[in-house]
């Protein structure tokens, strides 16, 4: 049964039929199986949504089919978007698991893709494909031909945005694989580059410009995520690490504007108001409130997305990852989106408030002795996590948290209080109540 703040939004936006459908998992996965019906499809659980009010709502789903899950995504679109559900029509013609590679829910106007069809990754059927990636990752790793023939696992999947796997040679040698579109891809490729003197990072075995494929070494190690809650310290050394990757020269990284940053906190804002009445005011007069206030002036390269799930543990010393938001930038906004996060996780109830302010304390700490020139307390870096946080704030709908109003409405809350935290101690920016 769809959720009274899913039925409230689909409700409020009538030009997508489909919207409460695909905001009703158990709904979908009917309609899914009376489309499919020798697909054996036995029910469906949301992963992340991604919601544009009057244009689309894609929602990752992972679908229950036999004894296992299949990646499927769809997209609640308007009726006249006549070229999208076109494009999902034509995918009837593909194979996938489930039989057709995609195919559009009429009655509804949702187009539904099914893994490894995706429509911004069309190399994905490619790579996708068990008996055939091997074909295609023989010309990436030309230097690796073990691995080309190696077993690959899925990681992570973002539809339209990324697929993470492990790949896995007959000898035990293993490799990460990413793909992401094509421009995305470089930009990641040219930002390691540019900061690996400075930074950890695994080696790259190969890439495909145009595919967006890129293969580096494994590592072994644990993701700093996984430790916090037991180890809060270890974030320690994620704030030496981070030290030294603002420390690097960063030439070659893209600038963001103070004027950018200003219109994603206005986005923030309207997409906070879109989807929970009730803060909505509140995040719209935050959102103006840290846009005229001054940053700290300083530039340097930065990660531009750092948090715990961006860091892997390997003998006690911190590697980065994912370096395709790498820029330069304000040092601050690093820490305060490590800081943002751990408080997201507090929220959502995955860590607990005493260990989010000891990992805080940690990070400041650490980052500071090892000559991070971010300013580790004050106003300046309370205004930037109040900003982090803003920016934040739907991600409990996006994860399809089951309380997700109640949560955006504390994040909000939380912005709130950091704003107005500048005076408060270094490693104290969260509030404790």
């Amino acid at each position: 049964m769809i959720a009274p703040a899913d039925a409230r939004l689909a409700a409020e936006d009538p030009s997508l039929p489909g919207l409460g459908l695909v905001l009703d998992p158990e709904a979908w996965a009917q309609e899914l199986a009376a489309a499919l019906p020798r697909a054996g499809v036995r029910g469906a659980r949301a992963t992340y949504v991604r919601y544009k009010p009057g244009t689309s709502c894609l929602v990752a789903f992972r679908v229950r089919v036999g004894d296992g899950e299949q990646d499927v995504y769809a997209r609640a679109l308007r009726p006249s978007a006549h070229d999208k559900l076109a494009a999902a029509r034509r995918r009837q013609e593909d194979r996938s698991n489930l039989g057709p590679g995609g195919l559009v829910l009429e009655r509804w106007a949702v187009a539904v893709h099914v893994f490894p069809h995706d429509r911004r990754l069309p190399a994905l059927a490619r790579l996708g494909d068990a008996g055939h990636h091997h074909v295609l990752l023989e010309r990436i790793l030309a230097t690796a031909p073990a691995l080309a023939h190696g077993e690959l696992q899925r990681l992570r999947y973002n539809p339209e945005r990324r697929w993470v796997g492990r790949l896995t040679a007959a000898d035990g040698e293993r490799a990460l694989v990413k793909m992401a579109a094509p421009a995305r891809a470089r930009r990641a490729l040219r930002a390691a580059s540019a900061l690996a003197e400075a930074v950890p990072a695994p080696a790259v075995l190969g890439s495909s410009a145009r595919h967006g494929i890129t293969v580096t070494r494994w590592l072994d190690g644990t993701p700093l995520d996984a430790l916090l809650s037991a180890t809060p310290s270890a974030a320690g050394a994620a704030g030496r690490a981070l030290a030294g990757l603002h420390g690097a020269d960063g030439a070659g990284l893209r600038a963001r504007s103070a004027h950018k940053a200003a219109g994603s906190l206005r986005a923030a804002a309207e997409a906070v108001g879109v989807i929970a009445a009730a803060p909505a005011r509140r995040a719209g007069r935050l959102a103006r409130d840290l846009a005229a206030q001054p940053g700290s002036g300083a530039v340097h390269a930065v990660h531009g997305d750092f948090s715990a799930d961006q860091v892997l543990m390997c003998d006690g010393e911190a590697v980065l990852l994912d370096l395709d938001r790498a820029r330069r930038d304000n040092p601050a906004c690093d820490l305060a989106t490590f800081v943002a996060e751990l408080e997201l996780r507090v929220v959502r109830g995955t860590l607990s408030r005493r260990a989010a302010g000891q990992a805080e304390e940690a990070l400041l700490e650490a980052y500071c002795d090892a000559g991070g020139p971010a300013v580790t307390h004050g106003p300046t870096l309370a205004r930037d996590v109040a900003a982090a946080l803003l920016l934040r704030a739907v991600e409990p709908f996006r994860l399809r948290e089951r309380c997700w109003p109640e949560q955006v409405e504390m994040l909000v809350g939380a912005a709130e209080r950091a704003a107005s935290g500048g005076d408060r101690a270094r490693g104290r920016l969260l509030a404790t109540g």
